[in-house]
């Protein structure tokens, strides 16, 4: 099933204590700030998470803002063999914080939900293809097993030249089976998930798949003058294309509410 995104971005405001914690320094000129992150969810067999645990190596405002409002999120009853239970997904979303009247505002927003990857964050951008200043688009499936190793199932083209294919495929199913994964888990047994991620190698600029920062290209200047908007934080979530990104695609946890 694809999941769809979240319309509108959680925003809160933060202290001003918040605001040092994501300062570059004392008497830095705040700052644009995007990311995006992952977010340990507990759901419990009501479908109400119970518990949210950010990256630990966030700032703790920006954690604890993430945390607040994964924790008001709700998915429908996650079931095993027709029974509701409790279990463990992974959500992924996007953040940023811009300045605002002295403060910053700071948003996050669901990107959807499925297992966790404790590996380098994109392929290597094969060197011959890379030299020629060939692109290309692939869409890849593939599955997340209970024993946290990822299984390829397919991979299609879309754009490229064939000549490099073969290229392309092997950094994609290398990049795939590094690391590990953290599986969903459902009445605290890991289940496998099956993942859609659109994979696009940019000739001529950095390798990019699923992230925000590395795909949008925006000079400091137009970063400065969208931070100045009461919108920047909603404005910046919203220039990623929503097909970019990595779907489950029969994750047992569905959301119902992540706003």
């Amino acid at each position: 099933m694809r999941i769809s995104p979240l319309k509108s971005a959680t925003t809160l405001m933060l202290s001003l204590l918040a605001m040092s914690a994501l300062a570059a320094g004392k008497g830095d000129a705040p700052k644009l700030m995007l990311f995006s992150s992952n977010v340990k969810l507990d759901v419990d067999n009501t479908g109400q998470v119970i518990a949210a645990g950010a990256d630990a190596a966030l700032p703790d405002a920006v954690r604890s803002a993430i945390e607040a409002g994964a924790k008001r999120w709700r998915f429908s009853p996650p079931t095993r063999d027709g029974r509701p239970v409790a279990g463990v997904t992974y959500a992924r979303l996007d953040a940023c914080a811009a300045p605002v009247d002295g403060q910053y505002r700071f948003a996050i927003k669901y990107r959807g939900n499925g297992p966790a990857h404790d590996g380098p964050r994109f392929p290597l951008f094969p060197a011959q293809p890379m030299i020629r200043g060939d692109s290309a688009r692939v869409k890849v499936e593939y599955r997340v097993m209970t024993d946290g190793t990822a299984l390829v199932d397919d991979i299609q083209f879309q754009t490229g030249a064939k000549a490099y294919h073969r290229q392309y495929r092997q950094s994609i199913e290398t990049w795939l089976k590094s690391g590990s994964y953290r599986p969903e888990q459902l009445d605290g047994q890991p289940v496998v998930t099956r993942i859609s991620t659109p994979v696009e190698f940019v000739g001529g600029q950095q390798f990019k798949v699923n992230s925000k920062s590395d795909a949008i290209a925006l000079s400091e200047e137009s970063r400065k003058e969208r931070a100045t908007r009461n919108e920047a934080c909603e404005t910046a979530m919203g220039l990623r294309d929503k097909a970019d990104r990595q779907v489950a695609i029969d994750s047992p946890f569905k959301p119902v509410f992540t706003n």
